[in-house]
């Protein structure tokens, strides 16, 4: 919970991923792990647990990714932006506040500039590609094209009474949390096993970065591959009784080969 309340006190965003990838990237250094990335932006984190013993096991591949559902600005006059993933147009029909995050600017020594706002209303967008939703934006500063926006659901804040933790990207900060606390204690103890954190991006927008991975066969062909992702509660898989084993989705059964 610690990790991810640190994780969920930044914003992201597909394709706006590098203030999470930085927080991962230290925590890893900080235990002493190897840490590389890719052209695509993922990150990948390994415990060489097998290969500093010379044991012959197939490694481990935790999956997690480092986005979720947001906003980017797409127009400034008028002030207009398109989602980011996969939310209803219909959840908009009143206002809905928004944090905006400009660009870095390394001539500002303040770094991104937050600015309050909020979503007036959808439409649909066409000629914007992975978008076909747009929206009528309004905010209380300048934005930059560019800038992206993430739901303001207020700070991250644990009740103390129910154990619950509230932070407006759970999905899928949480399968990152849950990553990296899984590589320290592997580290910690010494597993005798190769275990990576493949942290992805631009999963909410077309699983961009994981599907470049796969295409580039990116990781070793004989990994045992664990997805780790958040979901809403539903029957039989409700909030505090433990992770639910996927095995399928719904076209297919998973298979082992």
């Amino acid at each position: 919970m610690e990790i991810l309340a640190w994780l969920g006190a930044v914003p992201t965003a597909p394709y706006h991923e590098d203030r999470i990838a930085d927080r991962v990237v230290g925590f890893a250094l900080g235990l002493g792990l190897e840490v590389s990335d890719d052209a695509d932006g993922n990150v990948f984190v390994w415990h060489r647990g097998a290969s500093a013993s010379g044991a012959s096991r197939r490694p481990l591949i935790v999956s997690a990714h480092m986005d979720h559902p947001a906003i980017e600005v797409i127009s400034t006059e008028p002030l207009v932006g398109h989602l980011l993933g996969s939310i209803r147009a219909d959840s908009f029909s009143t206002p809905v506040p928004v944090r905006f995050f400009n660009p870095d600017n390394p001539d500002d020594p303040r770094g991104v500039r937050e600015v309050a706002g909020c979503v007036l209303g959808a439409f649909e967008l066409d000629g914007v590609a992975d978008a076909r939703v747009g929206l009528h934006l309004a905010a209380s500063g300048a934005l930059a094209a560019g800038a992206f926006g993430v739901f303001d659901t207020g700070p991250v804040a644990l009740d103390e009474e129910t154990g619950l933790l509230y932070l407006t990207a759970a999905d899928d900060l949480a399968g990152c949390a849950i990553t990296l606390a899984w590589l320290a204690r592997s580290a910690a103890a010494g597993v005798d096993l190769d275990v990576c954190g493949a942290f992805t991006r631009a999963e909410e927008v077309g699983l961009v970065g994981v599907a470049a991975l796969v295409r580039r066969r990116g990781l070793p062909e004989d990994a045992m591959v664990i997805s780790i992702e958040a979901s809403r509660a539903l029957p039989g898989a409700e909030l505090g009784l433990g992770p639910v084993i996927r095995v399928g989705d719904a076209a297919t059964t998973f298979h082992p080969e």
